[in-house]
Formats: structure tokens, C-alpha cells, sequence
């Protein structure tokens, strides 16, 4: 089962490159019903919120992410940018150490 996350991760991330950010969502968010605790599923919906614009919810699920690994330096730099993104420097600049 892990692999088959992996995969469907993995292909989130190419339609994500491929723009195609529709289907990314589609498909993470189906990763997160079966794995609610994937980071790496966590960290880039996040990513795709933000971009979106989806701000709130883009740091909810970066600091979601975090509580499954504070180690992980994605997770991180998806944090960063989200605060970044809504203006919070200094908090971003936390984030980033």
C-alpha cells in the first residue's frame, strides 16, 4: 500500500510540474483520505494551496506536515513559503532556521 502512495504521490508531483494542478489535487487528496499522516502529501498540497492562493489552508496542512516529521526540510521550506506568501516575514524567516 505504501507504494502504491508513493506512485500516486509521485504522479501528483508530475501534474503539478505538467501544470495540471487540477488533477494534483484530485490526487493528493485522495493519497490523504487513505494516509491522512503522508507528508509528502501534506507538503505539496500545500505548495499547489499556495500557489492557488489558498493561503490558510496552504499553512494548516505545511504545519500538518510538520507534526508528522518537525525534521523534514520540506515541510519547512512549504511553511516558509506559505508565511512568506501572506506576508509574515519574520515568521517565515523562523521557519527557514
Amino acid at each position: 500500500m505504501l507504494l502504491t502512495w508513493c506512485r500516486r504521490i509521485t504522479a501528483a508531483r508530475g501534474s503539478i510540474e505538467s501544470l495540471s494542478e487540477g488533477n494534483s489535487q484530485n490526487q493528493l487528496q485522495s493519497v490523504l483520505a487513505e494516509a491522512p499522516g503522508s507528508g509528502r502529501a501534506l507538503t505539496l498540497l500545500s505548495a499547489l494551496l499556495r500557489e492557488r492562493g489558498s493561503l490558510a489552508e496552504a499553512e494548516r496542512l505545511a504545519r500538518q506536515a510538520l507534526v508528522q516529521d518537525d525534521r523534514a526540510p520540506v515541510a519547512w521550506q512549504a511553511l516558509a513559503g506559505v508565511l512568506e506568501a501572506a506576508g509574515r516575514e519574520a515568521e517565515a524567516v523562523q521557519a527557514w532556521q
